[in-house]
């Protein structure tokens, strides 16, 4: 049955199975339409929890949807080497910058456990409901989720509704975007 969306003023992916270790989310963009086209914009970033800086995990952002058959980069075979940004790391408006350099950490750890962390937009009054995601997450599968939840916050009754849940995705690694309508 579909959920009634025309009152929702925040939406946010939930982890909906573990992460071995940390979640991270390099980007992800909610869409008013089912081909992922028309992106909703403004709103703030809000999250579960934020580490104030991470650690190197990377993607390989010059992957096209659905290939993957890149060797793990020098970030993720060099965690600790000196050319690192700790301060790309973090904060979740680093999940909305459109920066593939960049990413949300929560301080969930070892591991996040489902359900337990979030990552999504505040839009404090009523937008059009959310038809398509695309999500980012990092390439490492110990740092991926691969059951997603996607809920809605009723302006009303002040209540998270859950709208859609994407089991496995549609790989079983990141570090490529995927479009979950």
């Amino acid at each position: 049955q579909k959920v009634p969306d025309d009152n929702f003023d925040a939406y946010r992916v939930r982890n909906a199975a573990d992460v071995p270790q940390t979640w991270g989310v390099w980007e992800l963009e909610f869409y008013s339409d089912t081909n992922c086209s028309t992106q909703m914009t403004g709103g703030t970033a809000i999250s579960s929890s934020s580490q104030p800086s991470g650690f190197g995990h990377s993607i390989d952002h010059t992957a096209p949807l659905g290939l993957h058959n890149t060797p793990r980069t020098y970030w993720q075979s060099s965690p600790f080497a000196s050319h690192m940004s700790f301060d790309l790391h973090g904060p979740a408006v680093y999940g909305f910058d459109g920066n593939v350099t960049t990413n949300w950490w929560p301080t969930c750890r070892n591991p996040c456990q489902a359900g337990t962390e979030w990552l999504g937009l505040n839009f404090s009054a009523p937008v059009p409901g959310v038809k398509c995601i695309r999500i980012l997450q990092d390439k490492d599968r110990e740092y991926a989720s691969f059951s997603l939840t996607l809920e809605g916050h009723d302006h009303s009754s002040g209540e998270w509704v859950k709208m859609a849940t994407f089991n496995a995705a549609l790989r079983d690694y990141g570090g490529v975007w995927e479009e979950l309508p």
